[in-house]
């Protein structure tokens, strides 16, 4: 990487000659520095270091799979490894996962925990994982509320049934100012991410996103609510269940039509999951506005097929072949999937196709 010297920086470089401090046979007229290694938290350094990890694992044989690059598999010793950054998370046999913790220690320093089983819990991507012989919860740790409720000055506050109360049918409060936008925007982002492993913060996480650049009193009352479900709510997790089929992917869905009072485009919300255990779980504007609720319909089932498509993929990669259920509550959007054509819904040519 070379950088420019700032000219302050070089007029006292240049003076260091003037007063004799230096000799005039290390003065360059045009001087350009290389610098040792990449500056911390550019995206290149973070690009590089997953290929020299890729080309550590191919080295011991693992392959990567095509549609999730963070995932490995060795098909011979029948091993997993997703990585994470610097995170790896592996599955396989004991003796194979020993052997393989030794051989990525000669090539990187890392610390590995111990192999681990039912009765035991680990910490992985900010999560508690507590492993038992019927399955696997993971719950997200606690510092996120904890963070949202010290930026509101919430700290005595009552937890609240449900994450976010109906929505006006106008909006007549006045803007925030600007210490409370701020604060509007900084809870989202971390809630943001919180709801990643939350399934129930979805939706109030879409909603507040929609209002992060001109955030009103209304919406701000909408993020404490949001803040009060977590509070009382923190201890909540996913369940991954060990007893479960792997032969189907299931993916069901629904849509709100013409709900944004803005722009009446509406909104889909969808999961996808194998044998029980959650997999995927979105909720999405969409980006065209659907004349019909049966419309809208058709379009959450695009974006839910879209993830099972995905998921299948990479469970064809792992050795899983299986089929795919959509499921829904709409017969309309029903009969539109099966059709061949777009039939007498002559808009959805003209829109997406």
């Amino acid at each position: 990487m070379f950088i420019d010297p700032p000219k302050v920086w070089l007029d006292w470089w240049w003076s260091q000659y003037d007063s004799g401090i230096m000799e005039d046979d290390s003065k360059i007229e045009d001087p350009v520095w290389v610098m040792d290694k990449t500056l911390y938290g550019r995206r290149i350094a973070s690009s590089r270091f997953n290929l020299f990890v890729k080309g550590i694992l191919e080295g011991l044989g693992f392959e990567q799979c095509p549609a999730q690059p963070q995932v490995y598999k060795h098909f011979g010793k029948d091993m997993d490894v997703e990585v994470h950054q610097d995170d790896f998370h592996s599955t396989g046999g004991d003796e194979k996962l020993l052997e393989l913790r030794d051989m990525v220690k000669d090539q990187l320093m890392i610390k590995a925990t111990r192999l681990l089983g039912p009765g035991m819990k680990y910490n992985y991507l900010k999560c508690t994982r507590y492993l038992f012989d019927d399955g696997t919860l993971i719950v997200l740790g606690e510092k996120h509320v904890d963070k949202c409720i010290e930026v509101l000055g919430m700290q005595d506050c009552k937890p609240a049934p449900t994450p976010w109360v109906k929505e006006a049918s106008e909006d007549t409060s006045e803007l925030l100012g600007e210490s409370d936008k701020a604060k509007y925007q900084r809870c989202h982002g971390i809630i943001l991410f919180y709801s990643k492993y939350r399934v129930d913060l979805q939706k109030p996480v879409q909603l507040i996103g929609k209002k992060t650049r001109e955030p009103t009193e209304n919406d701000f009352k909408g993020l404490k609510r949001t803040v009060r479900y977590m509070q009382g709510s923190r201890q909540l997790g996913n369940w991954f269940p060990a007893a479960g089929g792997m032969d189907c992917i299931t993916g069901c869905g629904d849509t709100d039509w013409a709900t944004c009072k803005d722009t009446r485009k509406s909104c889909v919300c969808g999961m996808v999951y194998v044998g029980g255990c959650v997999l995927v779980h979105f909720v999405r504007t969409q980006n065209i506005q659907a004349h019909s609720s049966g419309e809208a319909e058709y379009y959450g089932k695009v974006s839910t097929a879209v993830e099972m498509l995905l998921v299948r993929r990479v469970f064809a990669w792992l050795g899983y072949p299986m089929r795919m259920e959509l499921e829904g509550d709409s017969t309309a959007a029903e009969g539109i999937a099966q059709r061949d054509g777009v039939g007498r819904i002559k808009q959805l040519e003209l829109k997406t196709l």
